[in-house]
């Protein structure tokens, strides 16, 4: 686990400042299409979280594999805001999952309304100055929760 240790502490500071990138320009896209949020929070995965994962599933490369090292949280006040946030985040975002939370649980449970989208960077935004130099090198699925 030491050389998890070093990676993970070679790596975060990468992935909490492509969050606040990433959290930067959402905010700004989905502000231009007049959309209020409540908020956006963001998170980088624990050491320990991550070391647990790694004993809970056998992973062969777990940096290549494990898709929630970087994590956003979109709040909307609106449902009706939901739909236009989730099309923001396919057009955005290369979408390698989504899943809709409230279905999934069905008609008899209780819940709250959530879509959970694990996404990639597209081409568009590598080729940007500002992502271009840090995180080439970086596997970047991302959770995006609306």
């Amino acid at each position: 686990m030491d050389d998890i240790t070093e990676k993970y502490s070679m790596l975060k500071p990468q992935y909490e400042s492509l969050m606040n990138i990433v959290r930067f320009s959402l905010e700004q896209i989905i502000g231009r299409k007049e959309i209020s949020l409540f908020g956006i929070d963001g998170r980088v995965k624990s050491l320990n979280s991550l070391k647990e994962k790694i004993i809970r599933k056998p992973y062969s490369n777990p940096f290549n594999e494990i898709e929630d090292f970087c994590g956003l949280r979109l709040i909307c006040y609106y449902t009706s805001d939901m739909d236009e946030i989730a099309s923001i985040i396919r057009k955005e975002f290369h979408v390698l999952s989504e899943s809709d939370k409230q279905k999934e649980a069905g008609e008899d449970k209780f819940g709250y309304l959530s879509m959970h989208f694990i996404v990639k960077l597209k081409d568009e935004w590598l080729s940007a100055p500002l992502y271009a130099v840090s995180y080439t090198h970086l596997t970047l699925p991302t959770i995006y929760s609306v």
